[in-house]
């Protein structure tokens, strides 16, 4: 999901999407997204997915006017992450919930869904928003025993606080009152919850103890730079005594570093002889007359500014290339198209 507020961009690929893209690898075989609206993860070779969401497409678009340009994932089923009655028990290879959770005023709820589909060493990718990074940064953190609260005694006495703090704090709305009865009304999608990623973590331990959840953490990457607003986990099904590790992607290690030429032409480039070697680089690109001015090699966000918006095409495309070429950088791989298993009509899990 992608919300604009207070000049805050809460984005489904931030400026970390190196980062959602090393821990993809984890994702193999058939599985699900829950909520993926304009922002699907993008899937290695080997990874089919179904996309589920609260409301068709037609719906979403009308509950989010601000998205109406953007290209929405093709929705299969109709469902939520507490309800995905639709799927069978042991079922899915991987779930994903990117900026899912601190929608749902249930997380635990979900949670507990997601562990139902899942096969035994089945993969729940999340990711979540740092509170300090978005629009929540003016917002108290949600508390272990608010959640736990919640979770026991169910959502509705606490309902129009969660949608008051919203309208206060976040809209900062001058009839926030109203205005938070409004957003009610709506069933808005807001964020209910809001944590950082040690707080998460404690969430975690106690929903495990809570709900006698079986996941095993098997990776964490808390956000990267000042402009990666998330922190994305790997959750494994069921617990092992041997190490779990993801598979290795063509052309790269199990640790997420080039294999084979890339992996020498790397180590080369950070060697006592790189900088002997970085004029060559620069006179080999220079020759080829693809870029004019200084890029400093060493500057990953030189490198990024030079290759302009992800994905780019035509003259600033060639740019990349003959760029990466000449000091090592592995190329972006941007947007995939989405591999999604063809299920016939829309189905809708039972209510």
């Amino acid at each position: 999901m992608a919300t604009e507020v207070a000049g805050y961009v809460e984005t489904g690929h931030p400026a970390g999407a190196s980062k959602r893209e090393r821990l993809a690898r984890w994702l193999r075989g058939d599985g699900l997204e829950v909520g993926a609206l304009s922002h699907p993860l993008a899937l290695p070779p080997g990874a089919r997915v179904t996309y589920v969401d609260r409301m068709t497409e037609a719906e979403l678009r009308r509950h989010y006017p601000e998205l109406e340009n953007e290209p929405f994932a093709h929705v299969s089923v109709i469902g939520n992450a507490e309800n995905l009655s639709a799927f069978a028990d042991n079922s899915q290879d991987f779930v994903i919930a990117n900026h899912l959770l601190e929608h749902l005023e249930n997380p635990i709820r979900a949670l507990i869904e997601f562990q139902r589909v899942l096969r035994p060493d089945g993969v729940l990718y999340v990711a979540l928003p740092d509170a300090r990074i978005t629009f929540d940064q003016d917002r108290e953190l949600t508390t272990l025993e608010h959640l736990l609260e919640e979770y026991r005694h169910g959502t509705t006495a606490t309902r129009r606080a969660h949608y008051l703090d919203w309208a206060v704090n976040v809209d900062k709305h001058a009839q926030a009152e109203s205005h938070a009865a409004r957003l009610e009304a709506m069933d808005y999608s807001i964020h209910f919850h809001v944590w950082l990623p040690d707080t998460f973590l404690d969430f975690l331990l106690a929903a495990k103890r809570e709900a006698k959840l079986d996941f095993e953490l098997a990776a964490f990457a808390p956000p990267e730079t000042p402009e990666d607003n998330e922190f994305i986990l790997i959750l494994l099904k069921g617990t092992s005594r041997k190490l779990r590790l993801p598979p290795a992607a063509k052309g790269m290690s199990r640790n997420g570093w080039p294999g084979g030429w890339q992996a020498f032409r790397s180590r080369l480039r950070r060697s006592p002889i790189g900088p002997l070697l970085r004029p060559v680089y620069q006179g080999f690109a220079a020759q080829c007359g693809k870029w004019t001015g200084h890029i400093d090699v060493n500057d990953p966000i030189a490198r990024r500014s030079d290759r302009g918006e992800e994905g780019a095409t035509g003259e600033k495309a060639k740019v990349s290339a003959v760029h990466d070429a000449a000091v090592g950088v592995i190329p972006a791989t941007g947007e995939m198209e989405q591999p999604h298993r063809p299920v016939g009509d829309v189905r809708r899990c039972d209510q």
